[in-house]
C-alpha cells in the first residue's frame, strides 16, 4: 500500500514530466516545417498566397510543378496573359495563369500530435516506473534506531 509521502512525491513527479509531451509535439512541428506538403488543392481563384510559400501548381497538361511562390505579373500592353514565377529547384519557372488548372497549398500536418503522443507515452511510463518503484520502497529501522531504507 502506498503512504501519504509516496501519493505526494508521485503526484509532484506526475505534474513534473509533462516536458516529454511538450517536446515531442515542438519537435513534431519542426518536421512538419522541414519537410513540404502535405497539399491541399484549390482552384486558382480561390486562393490567396504570400510569397514564399510552397504551392504545386497542376497545369490543363497535367504537369505538376512544386516550388515556393514568388509572385504573379499582370497583364500589360503588349501581353494580356498573367503569369505565376516560382522558384524551384531547376530555377525560376514561369507558368501562364491560363494554363494552371489547380494549386495545391501546404497545410498544417499531423506531425505535432505524433510527437506529443509519443512523448506523453514516455511520460506515463516514467510516471509508473516511480510508482511502481515507491510502492517498493520499504523503510526499515535498524536496532541504533537509523533509518534506512531498500527496495525489497
Amino acid at each position: 500500500m502506498i503512504g501519504r509521502l509516496e501519493w505526494l512525491l508521485g503526484c509532484l513527479l506526475g505534474l513534473g514530466v509533462q516536458g516529454c509531451t511538450v517536446l515531442g509535439a515542438g519537435v513534431g512541428a519542426g518536421v512538419d516545417r522541414a519537410i513540404p506538403g502535405p497539399y491541399e488543392e484549390r482552384a486558382p481563384d480561390q486562393v490567396r498566397l504570400r510569397r514564399g510559400d510552397r504551392v504545386v501548381l497542376l497545369t490543363r497538361k497535367g504537369r505538376r510543378l512544386e516550388g515556393r511562390y514568388l509572385g504573379a505579373l499582370p497583364p500589360g500592353p503588349s501581353d494580356v496573359e498573367s503569369y505565376v514565377y516560382l522558384e524551384r529547384e531547376e530555377g525560376l519557372t514561369r507558368v501562364a495563369l491560363s494554363d494552371v488548372r489547380a494549386v495545391g497549398v501546404e497545410v498544417m500536418g499531423n506531425g505535432w500530435v505524433y510527437g506529443a503522443v509519443i512523448g506523453l507515452v514516455v511520460d506515463v511510463a516514467v510516471v509508473v516506473g516511480v510508482a511502481i518503484a515507491l510502492s517498493n520502497f520499504n523503510p526499515q529501522l535498524d536496532l541504533s534506531g537509523n533509518q534506512s531504507g531498500c527496495f525489497c
